[in-house]
């Protein structure tokens, strides 16, 4: 990561394509961090993107009608930013995903064959061929 490099919009952009698609605002928590460790890694600033303001916008106004004297005081924080107990394991599983398309995108870019860069990105995350050629064909069909 240099303050040269680019790849934001990109990562960006697939952050806010999962918070479309799946309505939820874990992918906004991952865009927040990425702006954050951006610009502690580059010393650019990395503003929020539009979408991840809206979302904090609204997930602050909700917060705010919590009534704190609440005996499900913490219950009523995780509903208002509404992630679900599960969305941080499901996306952090769908960003290494994303990581393999990306990597075997590259591979083949640079002139190997589809099959040789699935089983070489096999190798690299130590899973099954099988098992990343179906992660491939799942975010092939979306480029």
């Amino acid at each position: 990561m240099s303050a040269k490099d680019d790849s934001y919009h990109l990562i960006l952009s697939s952050f806010e394509d999962e918070y479309e698609e799946n309505h939820d605002p874990i992918w906004a928590w991952h865009a927040i961090d990425f702006c954050s460790n951006w610009q502690r890694k580059t010393g650019q600033l990395l503003p929020y993107p539009s979408w991840v303001q809206d979302y904090l916008s609204m997930a602050a106004e909700l917060i705010l009608r919590i009534d704190c004297d609440s005996d499900t005081f913490n219950k009523n924080i995780g509903a208002s930013l509404g992630i679900r107990q599960d969305s941080i394991s499901s996306s952090i599983q769908t960003i290494r995903d994303k990581v393999i398309f990306f990597e075997i995108q590259s591979m083949i870019k640079k002139g190997s064959d589809k099959k040789a860069a699935v089983e070489t990105a096999a190798q690299i995350f130590s899973l099954p061929a099988d098992s990343v050629h179906k992660i491939y064909e799942r975010f092939a069909g979306s480029v």
